[in-house]
Formats: structure tokens, C-alpha cells, sequence
């Protein structure tokens, strides 16, 4: 984990998978995303939603993401 101070925010970065599980899936609702000014070019998509909006999102997309899926885009090495 990394955290960043940018003016009076505080931003942390995350890249273990374990981490990332905790925050975006287990405990989403204990985090806030903050993305409050971005939000107006990115829209309200699933990096950016929040609660049951992102949960319907995140079911919608979860087919594209399946394991079998995903390893018809690129040779495994």
C-alpha cells in the first residue's frame, strides 16, 4: 500500500489482490471511492458507482472476466 498526499487529500494505492479484495469487494461499503470530480468525464460506470448500483454493474460485467474468457485473448506463457 501506498499512501499519497495531494493538497488536503489523501489517496492510497493498492496492488496486493488480497488488499484490493478487501476494500472493492468484502468491505466495499466501508470505503469511499472519491472520485467526485472525475465523475463528470468518467460518468457513473462501474470504477466510479458505489453500492447496489455497483453490484449490478459488477454482475452485469463478471461474464466478460471469467477465467475461460480471459485466456482466449492472449497465449499463456
Amino acid at each position: 500500500m501506498v499512501s499519497i498526499d495531494l493538497g488536503s487529500q489523501r489517496y492510497c494505492l493498492l496492488s496486493h489482490p488480497d488488499h484490493v479484495r478487501h476494500v472493492l469487494q468484502d468491505n466495499n461499503r466501508n470505503y469511499v471511492k472519491g472520485y467526485g470530480k472525475v465523475r463528470v468525464l468518467l460518468g457513473n460506470g462501474l470504477v466510479l458507482s458505489e453500492g447496489s448500483f455497483w453490484w449490478r454493474q459488477r454482475r452485469l460485467m463478471q461474464p466478460v472476466f471469467h477465467r475461460q474468457r480471459l485466456a482466449g485473448f492472449a497465449p499463456r506463457r
